[in-house]
C-alpha cells in the first residue's frame, strides 16, 4: 500500500467521522467531528481542498458519492436527514 496524497482538516477537527472517495478517484469527501460538523472536498492530484462547509450540527455518518460515470453529486446521511 502506497499513500497517494495527505490532506489536513484544520485545527478545530476532532476526527474523521465520514469519508468517501469518488468513483473516478479524483475527489475525497470528508466530513470532520468537530461541533460544526465541517464537510471538505479535496483534490487528489493536486493535494489541495476545493472547498469546506460547515455541515450543521447532526452527526454526519455516512457520504455516498453517485455512481453515475462523471457524475460528481454526492449525498451526505446524518442520524435526521439524508
Amino acid at each position: 500500500m502506497e499513500s497517494i496524497a495527505q490532506f489536513s482538516l484544520g485545527g478545530v477537527a476532532k476526527g474523521v467521522g465520514a469519508l468517501a472517495i469518488s468513483p473516478c478517484g479524483r475527489y475525497i469527501a470528508v466530513v470532520d467531528m468537530c461541533n460544526d460538523h465541517n464537510m471538505s472536498i479535496f483534490n487528489v492530484s493536486k493535494k489541495k481542498p476545493i472547498v469546506s462547509v460547515s455541515a450543521g450540527t447532526d452527526p454526519i455518518g455516512d457520504i455516498q458519492w453517485s455512481k453515475k460515470a462523471n457524475d460528481l453529486r454526492f449525498t451526505a446521511i446524518t442520524t435526521r436527514s439524508i
